[in-house]
């Protein structure tokens, strides 16, 4: 995921859809470009969440 802001945004598009999901944020706050960002849903919500951030994409 490009950066915090942009999972977060995805965090909240999934839970308006009632697909739970949890912001993982592991970039250290000294060097905010170092680590990674991701957002994590459950085994049996993957299809319907790749499906729902893929939407908007060509």
């Amino acid at each position: 995921m490009a950066d915090r802001v942009q999972a977060s945004l995805v965090v909240g598009m999934l839970e308006a859809n009632e697909i739970p999901s949890v912001l993982l944020d592991q970039q250290p706050s000294a060097y905010p470009m170092m680590g990674d960002v991701g957002v994590l849903v459950e085994r049996r919500n993957l299809m319907i969440a790749r499906h729902l951030t893929n939407a908007d994409q060509p």
